[in-house]
């Protein structure tokens, strides 16, 4: 946890929108911890990663 920044630590993240070319697939990612979400902006379910 002490390599979080502060603001992931805070649940402010800076999410980025990204593609995965392959299964065509659209997720955001968090670009300061990689934390992941769904384009829907709903967050994975727990245990997910």
């Amino acid at each position: 946890m002490a390599g979080k920044k502060l603001r992931c630590r805070l649940g402010v993240h800076k999410w980025v929108l990204h593609h995965e070319p392959e299964s065509g697939t659209r997720f955001y990612q968090c670009a300061h911890c990689g934390k992941d979400r769904s384009p829907d902006g709903a967050l994975p379910p727990i245990g997910m990663g």
